[in-house]
Order: structure tokens, then C-alpha cells, then sequence
């Protein structure tokens, strides 16, 4: 079937949700970076204002960031060259620390 991915390793699941994934996910983040609130100093008087929309941005952005690297890690996988594996090793040499 050809709706599924058959590398070996790779992560199975129709191809609507992968796009979904590569798509959505990033899409969402960047339109929920864009109304960011701007602070200027003082920080807490600035921030004071946007209070609710500032704690719920940022943690929608703990959801949402993380599906953006799922989305960049589907976007290359099955890719084999010297970056790639630099970027993997990075990757997980970050996650450690």
C-alpha cells in the first residue's frame, strides 16, 4: 500500500496525518509566535498587561514546539547523507544535557 511509508524504521501512519503533521503543526506555531506580546523594560510592567495571553501562549508553545520538531524529524527521515547524521547526532546529544 502506498498511503503507508515501508522504509524499515520508519514511522508508519497514513500519509493525511503526516501531512497534517508537516503542515499543521508548524503553521500553528509560527501564526501563535506572531501575536507574541511585546515587552519592553520594566519586564513585569510590560508583561502585566498580557498576563493570561502570555502564560497561555507559552504554554501552548510547550505543546506545540515539540510537534515542530517531530515534523522536521518526519520531513528527514529516511535521508542518509553526512548533515543528516550531524543533525541526528546534535540531536541527541542535546536531549542528554
Amino acid at each position: 500500500m502506498h498511503d503507508l511509508l515501508s522504509e524499515p524504521g520508519a514511522i508508519r501512519m497514513p500519509r493525511w496525518l503526516r501531512q497534517i503533521f508537516l503542515f499543521l503543526a508548524p503553521l500553528l506555531v509560527g501564526a501563535l509566535n506572531v501575536m507574541h506580546p511585546v515587552a519592553h523594560t520594566p519586564i513585569y510592567n510590560g508583561v502585566l498587561h498580557h498576563i493570561d495571553w502570555w502564560i497561555g501562549l507559552h504554554l501552548l508553545n510547550l505543546v506545540g514546539f515539540p510537534l515542530v520538531g517531530f515534523a522536521a524529524y518526519l520531513l528527514t527521515e529516511g535521508i542518509r547523507t553526512r548533515e543528516h547524521d550531524a543533525a541526528m547526532a546534535a540531536g541527541f546529544r542535546g536531549r542528554n544535557f
